[in-house]
């Protein structure tokens, strides 16, 4: 792994964990996570919630990220590999040096697979546009259609919008990036 990538994510999960130690996410039944922590319970309106704290993959590879190396025929960039195999947890809210943003992170091998799915739709539009591949890691809050990337080849941190591509570059690397963020509540 990225040694780089994973101190940095590893002290921005520990952060935010000391900030808020057991959130809670609706439950699904059918939507289970390895974070999930205790027994679902219902909020004031009744509906059902489940406490969670990021959790540490038992693997440093994700098989996903694998098939989608596959599919593109491309070596994805260490930091995104590393990024993404660290830790399952729901998205973490961060603030950036511009702003709010969520970091995308998986919750269960389903949410994996989704991403992927995501990011094969996403390599085919940058192809079309003869774009460079880049990796989404975090959106920005509130949804103005921004949201914060890998570039494959480089490992750069950029701000894209949807359907118009790189706006400008936030970091020289990913774990450049995640020192920056500071958590931040719901």
């Amino acid at each position: 792994m990225t040694s780089a990538v994973v101190a940095a994510l590893d002290h921005l999960v520990s952060r935010v964990i000391a900030a808020a130690p057991l959130p809670a996410e609706p439950f699904d039944p059918d939507w289970r996570s390895p974070c999930e922590q205790g027994a679902p319970w219902n909020d004031e309106a009744g509906e059902q919630r489940v406490n969670w704290s990021p959790s540490l993959r038992p693997s440093e590879r994700l098989e996903a990220l694998v098939g989608l190396s596959r599919a593109l025929d491309l070596n994805l960039h260490p930091d995104i590999e590393a990024y993404y195999a660290r830790w399952w947890s729901a998205g973490l809210d961060a603030r950036a040096p511009f702003g709010r943003i969520r970091l995308i992170l998986l919750w269960n091998e389903d949410d994996a697979a989704r991403l992927v799915e995501n990011l094969l739709g996403h390599a085919l539009w940058q192809r079309r546009q003869r774009r460079p591949f880049t990796v989404f890691v975090a959106t920005v809050e509130p949804d103005d259609g921004t949201f914060i990337s890998v570039e494959n080849e480089s490992g750069r941190v950029l701000l894209e919008r949807a359907g118009e591509g790189p706006l400008r570059t936030l970091a020289a690397s990913l774990a450049e990036f995640l020192h920056a963020l500071e958590p931040r509540g719901g």
